[in-house]
């Protein structure tokens, strides 16, 4: 599908919604990444002219370089052909508390997992209310696993204090070991 993604920094995600509330055709917020960190998406010009408002307030407006508009409405086929697979695959509660970025909270119901995997292709990436629950649940060390440490600099920027690194090879497993221990 078609359509566009913007990085917004510098701005409280409030204001970010305000402007693409404001701004004519699809544009929404769908990345709460950090504090000052929003993404939006949506229909190429309509993020355009979201961007550019940006700008006049002398705030980055950063294009990313994506093939569509993810976690928005416009996702929705591929939403739609996602389900039908993932209803094949058998889902357990998880044994571990596992944490959601489509609900922003700790995930209790494992009962609908096609539905919430579905819902989290159209839906905003609720990650700073993510990484706030699991502070309040007492979580000190955050680990990412793959390639860059795009997430760990987000966990870094967001809760203060707290240990995040980043896991995507022998040598990056044994410097992380190292600074959790």
């Amino acid at each position: 599908n078609s359509g566009s993604m913007y990085a917004i920094i510098g701005l409280p995600a409030e204001e970010v919604e305000k402007i693409c509330e404001e701004t004519e055709g699809y544009v929404v917020p769908v990345n709460y990444n950090s504090a000052v960190q929003t993404v939006i998406a949506g229909d190429t010009e309509a993020c355009e002219a979201a961007a550019a408002k940006f700008a006049e307030m002398k705030k980055k407006a950063i294009k990313l370089n994506v093939a569509s508009a993810f976690h928005s409405k416009l996702m929705q086929t591929a939403a739609d052909e996602f389900i039908e697979t993932a209803k094949t695959v058998e889902f357990k509660t998880a044994n571990v508390d596992f944490y959601s970025n489509v609900l922003g909270t700790k995930l209790e119901d494992f009962s609908a997992m096609p539905d919430m995997l579905a819902k989290h292709i159209v839906s905003p990436v609720k990650f700073t209310s993510e990484l706030a629950e699991m502070e309040k649940a007492g979580y000190e060390n955050f680990i990412e696993l793959g390639p860059n440490k795009v997430l760990t600099g987000l966990v870094k920027k967001t809760l203060k204090g707290k240990n995040a690194v980043n896991i995507e090879n022998a040598a990056t497993m044994e410097k992380a070991l190292a600074s959790l221990s």
